[in-house]
């Protein structure tokens, strides 16, 4: 166990030394590749479900490059399909404010110039789903190139359902306790 533990203590400085100080496009295999080399990704074959999913923070469904920046290193499978492209905002309060900074500034950067388009997954459609255009289009709108004021703003509406989701679980618990 204690040499599982070791090898394991050096996999963040495994993956520090394969990405940059101010990130990099990068791919979802060659980030796993990253994770795995590192003993950070655990996978399960034939149950893609019960492994580890590299994690967007942005949805590349919503125009979140393929940028480490926009990864959330790894997290459950069944979660990452659960929430699909719809939790961007939650996404945001699980990477913190200043990752989601960097994820949005990146997501931004990416939509505003076509020759990044091509690390946005196309998700099966002829062109790729551009930030500026997806789920975040009024967002984007009401703060026309200002990243910070994006994230901040998806930042909140994160803190809002993580709210909710608190109060919801004080309400199941106290329904427990009261039956």
């Amino acid at each position: 166990l204690a040499g599982a533990l070791d090898a394991r203590s050096s996999g963040g400085e495994a993956v520090a030394s394969a990405i940059p100080p101010k990130g990099c496009n990068m791919s979802r295999a060659k980030f796993a590749d990253v994770l795995r080399a590192s003993g950070l990704l655990t996978l399960a074959p034939g149950a893609k479900h019960d492994g580890q999913h590299v994690f967007h923070i942005v949805a590349s469904a919503n125009g979140g490059p393929d940028h480490t920046d926009n990864f959330l290193y790894a997290l459950g499978g069944s979660f990452n399909i659960s929430i699909g492209d719809r939790l961007d905002p939650f996404n945001c309060v699980l990477a913190g404010r200043p990752k989601a900074r960097r994820a949005v500034a990146i997501a931004l950067c990416v939509a505003c110039d076509e020759s990044l388009h091509r690390h946005i997954d196309k998700r099966g459609k002829a062109l790729p789903t551009l930030f500026t255009g997806g789920h975040h289009r009024s967002l984007c709108e009401r703060f026309p190139n200002d990243s910070l004021a994006l994230a901040d703003a998806l930042y909140n509406n994160g803190n809002a359902i993580l709210r909710d989701v608190r109060a919801a679980e004080r309400s199941r618990e106290h329904d427990e306790v009261l039956a």
